[in-house]
């Protein structure tokens, strides 16, 4: 629902926020972000390759991260990531995850969708 300003002899309506519109976002592999509604695969991934997922919320993710300010769930810390393997292209993940973990060629093949908030939440 648009906010409504006035423009001196009536009310408008307002810009909407971000969170209004449905969008994709490219997330960095390994690194802390919104839970999204859901995942979209959008290429195919490679036998040598894995996708895998984070779940825990942010204050697990920095102790997890080994604390120090350090924003990228790597190395000795991939044993926190639930394996997904290889799902083909096209495939619609209806999870929430909050990391993933995959070769640095497939992560902009990751997308990460967030409905808007107009549409009544999960």
């Amino acid at each position: 629902m648009p906010k409504y300003v006035p423009d001196g002899k009536k009310q408008v309506a307002g810009s909407l926020p971000d969170n209004a519109y449905d969008r994709v976002v490219k997330g960095q592999a390994g690194t802390f972000i919104k839970a999204p509604h859901y995942v979209y695969v959008t290429k195919t991934i490679p036998a040598n390759d894995e996708l895998k997922f984070y779940f825990k919320p942010s204050a697990s993710f920095a102790t997890d991260v080994g604390g120090n300010g350090a924003k990228v769930l790597t190395g000795a810390s991939s044993s926190k990531y639930v394996s997904f393997g290889l799902p083909e292209v096209g495939t619609r993940l209806d999870i929430h995850p909050t990391a993933f973990s995959c070769s640095n060629a497939l992560s902009s093949s990751i997308n990460f969708i967030y409905k808007s908030s107009l549409g009544g939440g999960f």
